[in-house]
Order: structure tokens, then C-alpha cells, then sequence
């Protein structure tokens, strides 16, 4: 594939080379299904990963069964092939180990302590998560002054996400172009995030959001203490919900901090579900997913 010429420089007023959307994915190595998730890039795609790399020995902070391994090599370097031989014009990932979290855990504790009616398994599940997303959105800002890149828009997936079409239309997926077809309009400056309106939970759907850089920034922290801020505010408890206990829930959290910041929320349908490993039983349905993608081509 042949790479467009790019002039690196942090003046963005010489900055020659855009490349409208870029693609976040961060959580789990574990659950990173990335051979189930994604099958075609557009040429100008550029992705950005962030994994922890959990130990399965450890207790699993997921209720119910434990995720088990996919059946192919979620090694770093075959993750970021992967991406490239599907179009991606440029990959970077990072794994982050447990002793790396737990700094960011311990500074976050400094800026803003845990209430005695917080949810710890709660603030244990969700912490990791915001950190890591925190992470993989500061490595697209860097490219950005590195590389001479301007990034308008951002898609976000957890690592976890599969695309399956709803209706009876069945298209090639094609990385970001349908993502920004799905949606209900472009990005402006008055509407910055879209989620999709399909959230079981009280809030907004927080599972993979597509957003222009003023919205992305506010999601995600534009600098570490925008971050310890945000992370201030969900500790602070938010609204109360459900008796004593203060709610940390990520899905209000992000909803209240896009208010706060009068970030405009649309609603638009992404046509992506959760999917992961959890033994023979869940191995069988999503290699099923996958049999249909290869048959009709979407």
C-alpha cells in the first residue's frame, strides 16, 4: 500500500496531513477478540491500543464466568498485523502492565479518596478501565505533535466488540467510513459524542463512543490533571442512587461529565454487541458469528 507523504511538525498552522478518524481501542488482553471485531480498515486508518496485560491467575473482576483465551494468538506483535493487513495505514500499541495501574490508582487515591459508602468491586471493575482509556487517548495526542497528524474525529471500541448488522442489509464492514454512515449526522461543534441509544444501564451506552477532538477530550482527559479532575468528579458520587451506596457507574459518569462540559449527546446506532470467550459453550457461538461474517461477507 502506498503511504501518503507526511511532513512532521508541532506548528498546526503548516500541518499538511489529516486523517479524519482514528480508532481507540483499549481494556483487556484477554478479551481482545480484534480477528472476531474488525475485517476491513480504510486506507487512511490509524489505531491506537492500550491492554492490560491481566493475569488469569488472579481473581477474576468480572460477574459471572471468567473470560477464557481466543482461539488464536492475542500476542502484541500478531495484534498489530492483524490491523495492518486489514488496511490500517498506521498501528501503535502499548501493553500496560499491573504495577503501571497501580500508580495511576494510588495518584488518583491522592486526588480523590474512595467515599465509605463507594462500591469498592465496583471502583475495582471500573478504575482500571477509565485509566486505560485515559492512556490510549494521551498516545493519539502525541502522534498528533509527532507525526504531524490532525485527528477531527475519534472512535472509540472496547476490545470486546463485535459489529453485527441488525437489519436485513448485509455490507462489507468497512472501519471508519461505517461507523460515520451509522451515524445521525456529523460532527460539529454541538454535537461532539454519539452513543449509541441502546444502553441497559442508567446513563449513556459507554461501550464505544464516535467523537469529534472537543468531545474526545472531555471523554477522555486532553492532559493528565484533566483527567484526576474527572476522576474527582466520579468519585464525588455523582447523584445518589440506590440507597447509600454512591454510584460509579460509568455510564452516568460519562453522561453527567459530558452535561457538565455542555457536551451535546446524540443517539445513533452502531450495530455492535459484546463478545467474549468463556469456554467451549460461548467458543462455539462466536466462531458461528464468525462463519456468517465469511459466508455473506459482513
Amino acid at each position: 500500500m502506498k503511504k501518503s507523504k507526511k511532513r512532521v511538525t508541532t506548528n498546526w498552522a503548516n500541518t499538511t496531513t489529516n486523517v479524519t478518524t482514528t480508532i481507540l481501542i483499549s481494556r483487556q488482553r484477554l478479551r481482545c477478540i480484534f480477528q472476531d471485531s474488525i475485517f476491513v480498515l480504510s486506507p487512511l486508518s490509524h489505531i491506537f491500543v492500550r491492554l492490560q496485560d491481566w493475569d488469569t491467575k488472579a481473581p477474576s473482576p468480572w460477574i459471572g464466568p471468567a473470560p477464557a483465551w481466543p482461539p488464536y494468538d492475542v500476542e502484541p506483535g500478531k495484534i498489530k498485523k492483524y490491523y495492518l493487513e486489514q488496511g490500517a495505514e498506521f498501528v501503535q500499541l502499548h501493553m500496560v502492565s499491573d504495577p503501571e495501574l497501580k500508580k495511576w490508582r494510588q495518584a488518583i487515591g491522592e486526588k480523590a479518596k474512595l467515599h465509605k459508602y463507594h462500591s469498592k468491586k465496583q471502583y475495582a471493575s471500573n478504575v482500571n478501565m477509565l485509566i486505560l482509556r485515559h492512556l490510549v487517548y494521551q498516545d493519539m495526542l502525541r502522534s498528533e505533535t509527532e507525526r504531524g497528524m490532525r485527528y477531527e474525529q475519534s472512535i472509540y471500541l472496547r476490545e470486546d466488540s463485535v459489529f453485527v448488522p441488525f437489519g436485513n442489509a448485509i455490507t462489507p464492514r468497512v472501519l471508519p467510513q461505517e461507523v460515520a454512515t451509522l451515524c445521525p449526522s456529523s460532527l460539529d461543534a454541538d454535537s461532539c459524542v454519539v452513543s449509541t441509544a441502546l444502553c441497559g444501564y442508567q446513563g449513556m451506552y459507554d461501550k464505544m463512543f464516535y467523537a469529534n477532538a472537543h468531545g474526545a477530550g472531555v471523554l477522555f482527559g486532553k492532559a493528565h490533571e484533566d483527567f484526576f479532575r474527572a476522576m474527582q468528579f466520579w468519585l464525588s458520587g455523582m447523584k445518589h442512587t440506590g440507597g447509600e451506596k454512591r454510584n460509579l457507574k460509568t455510564e452516568l459518569f460519562y453522561e453527567e461529565r459530558l452535561g457538565k462540559h455542555r457536551v451535546r449527546i446524540r443517539r445513533g446506532e452502531f450495530e455492535r454487541m459484546n463478545m467474549r470467550y468463556i469456554g467451549e459453550l460461548r467458543r462455539g457461538i462466536v466462531q458461528n458469528i464468525r462463519n456468517l461474517r465469511e459466508r455473506f461477507a459482513f
